[in-house]
């Protein structure tokens, strides 16, 4: 997996991971390793684990900065609506969890509520 290539991924894939490149400045040519560090280098074969455990944290962290952000709006504004933190489908957030936040999920939340005719 290591020594896979951006020319080695299908155009739907290989896409937006040069925009992403280009718009950051990394080199995004058809020969550039397709895993990199945060400064463009290739991860090499026995980093690969720690390098794709470290990248399943992102969404974690930008989860709990999201929860941050939101407590700290709704105790400066009074605006509970804004403490309900956007979950993506592919949360790894279980049901049971979910259900003790209170929620199902705040983007579908806000949804529901403008359906129902609700302020969101």
């Amino acid at each position: 997996m290591a020594e896979a290539r951006l020319r080695d991924l299908s155009d739907q894939l290989a896409a937006p991971l040069v925009r992403r490149r280009r718009a950051l400045g990394l080199p995004a040519g058809g020969d550039e390793p397709v895993f990199t560090d945060e400064h463009g280098r290739l991860v090499l074969p026995a980093d690969m684990e720690t390098h794709l455990k470290r990248s399943r944290t992102t969404p974690v962290g930008i989860g709990v900065n999201t929860e941050m952000c939101g407590g700290l709006l709704a105790t400066r504004y009074g605006t509970p609506e804004s403490t309900r933190a956007y979950v993506p489908e592919s949360s790894p957030r279980t049901t049971t969890e979910t259900a003790a936040a209170g929620r199902t999920g705040g983007l579908a939340d806000r949804t529901q509520a403008r359906t129902a005719g609700g302020a969101a």
